[in-house]
């Protein structure tokens, strides 16, 4: 079963959206909104969805989703070679 990860973006300000709950991750409070949008889409994050912002009017708040790699499932075999009888 796939596992996402999720957070969301509101200004330049990065939320990531846990079981635990919400928490925001220091390190980004420097970057732009435009930075964060980038670092977000560097790091393999998928906007999923815009809404806009309810309490600044012309904002919007992007959520994404990023698959969680199974670190616990062994790799696939590597294919046979095209030599090789499967």
């Amino acid at each position: 079963m796939q596992k996402w990860q999720h957070c969301r973006l509101q200004g330049n300000r990065i939320d990531y959206l846990g079981a635990a709950g919400v928490f925001e991750n220091k390190r980004d409070a420097h970057l732009s909104a435009r930075a964060a949008f980038s670092r977000l889409e560097n790091d393999g994050w998928q906007l999923v969805s815009v809404q806009p912002d309810p309490q600044k009017d012309g904002e919007w708040i992007y959520f994404f989703k990023r698959l969680i790699s199974d670190e616990s499932s062994p790799p696939p075999p590597p294919p046979p070679a095209p030599d090789q009888p499967v």
